[in-house]
């Protein structure tokens, strides 16, 4: 007893200083519910806002494409003396305008466009896996600290079982109730469960940090497994088939692939257009002379221009071999994806069934050790038993009970990743 007095005095003070220096700056309230948690890391988590910016970029290339197809305006002028034309044939001394509009192009501006259009549709899925992220990384830890919690009222009743014993040591050793090495025994194993305490405790502060840091606000979790469940479970899907169906079309990692996939296939076609022209209408009015004596006039021009390459030599076959390589490898990554995502909704729902099934059996298996612990009392009592069989018994108690806890949020856990890969988090 000692010895825990002494545990508690230094290491815990510790313990709660760190905890709440791990807090910083984060506001205080009793308790947070999972659903209260989300919102707040939904609105404080950079990768969210970074992934705004990257769609924001998309939206701005997009505008870029699209201004070729509208009138540019330039100026120029240039100044030089010499014999008019030479080395470039341009008259000396002129300033003025240039307004040009493109007016065809065999469909490279609209396919250019469609690929900026499915990027951006790619990034706005990827904003969507940000969130998404975000939230199971939340869920994740909040669920840590629900088990944690648990687990330490399963130590805590467990040490409070072994803690009327130890006071009672000394009237069963004078009584000849027990022998030495069984006092022994039980004091053993109460500093033995004093210490699983306050291993769970220190489990509970970390995860209590990590939220706070998550949430900007400290506090303990309000929810229970059941209303944790409770939040998954108004928008998952009900059956496996549905899971796998609702990640097919919903996972926005997959979406993210199948809009690149898109895109790529635009340039490709792109690419199979590199050696048709751009013709662009073109209006140019300058004032020039041809040297510094003479007075500057007004000259006019308006014409279709356009260029148009004849040999690359391999560069432009090359540059269509690469885009139907890259559309190839896309639409491989994008079949990759989808079997991942399906196995993994698969294995997720029948490791949730069966790890529900294991937390059924510890019940059992720990109603039947409760009963044979009473057994093992009343034999005690009557002298059939040695005191160290009802402390192994104990033991076992309690081992199954967190056998129990740990099945239990193991299936939550399962739970949640399939939310997370049907992205039904970020619908709450």
């Amino acid at each position: 007893m000692r010895k825990e007095v002494i545990m508690r005095k230094f290491i815990l003070p510790v313990i709660f200083v760190l905890s709440t220096a791990s807090m910083g700056t984060a506001q205080t309230s009793d308790c947070m519910t999972f659903s209260q948690a989300l919102s707040l890391n939904a609105r404080l988590d950079p990768s969210i806002g970074q992934a705004q910016a990257q769609s924001a970029e998309r939206e701005a290339q997009l505008s870029q494409i699209k201004a070729d197809w509208r009138p540019q305006i330039s100026a120029f002028g240039r100044t030089t003396d010499g014999p008019t034309g030479v080395g470039d044939g341009q008259t000396n001394n002129q300033i003025g305008i240039v307004v040009s509009q493109r007016v065809y192009d065999f469909g490279r501006g609209k396919l250019q466009q469609e690929a900026a259009k499915s990027r951006i549709e790619s990034a706005n899925s990827n904003l969507d896996h940000s969130k998404n992220s975000s939230a199971y990384e939340l869920a994740g830890i909040y669920l840590s600290a629900m088990r944690s919690k648990e687990r330490i009222e399963s130590a805590q009743a467990h040490k409070g079982y072994l803690s009327d014993l130890v006071a009672d040591l000394p009237k069963r050793l004078a009584a000849n109730l027990i022998t030495a090495a069984e006092n022994s025994s039980v004091e053993a194993e109460y500093n033995l469960a004093n210490s699983s305490l306050i291993e769970e405790e220190l489990g509970l502060i970390g995860a209590l940090a990590e939220l706070s840091v998550l949430t900007g606000q400290s506090g303990a979790v309000c929810d229970s497994l059941a209303g944790f469940d409770g939040v998954l479970a108004a928008n998952m899907p009900s059956t496996l088939v549905e899971a796998v169906e609702v990640a097919r079309t919903r996972n926005p990692e997959l979406r993210s692939v199948k809009a690149e996939v898109s895109a790529i296939r635009a340039e490709q076609d792109v690419a199979k257009k590199n050696k048709l022209p751009a013709i662009d209408f073109q209006f140019v009015s300058a004032f020039a002379n041809e040297d510094f004596g003479d007075s500057f006039e007004n000259e006019n021009r308006v014409g279709l221009q356009f260029n148009t390459p004849i040999a690359g030599f391999g560069r432009f076959s090359g540059a269509r071999d690469e885009a139907s390589r890259r559309y190839e490898a896309s639409q491989l990554s994008l079949d990759y994806q989808k079997r991942n995502i399906e196995k993994s909704v698969t294995l997720a729902w029948q490791r949730a069934i069966a790890f529900e099934r294991l937390s059924l059996s510890q019940i059992d298996i720990k109603d039947s050790l409760e009963e044979r612990s009473a057994a093992l009392t009343m034999e005690f009592e009557n002298n059939l038993r040695p005191f160290e069989d009802i402390l192994r018994a104990k033991a076992e108690i309690q081992s199954t009970t967190l056998r129990q806890i740990e099945a239990k949020y193991a299936a939550m856990e399962e739970k949640l990743q399939i939310a997370y890969l049907t992205d039904s988090l970020t619908l709450q």
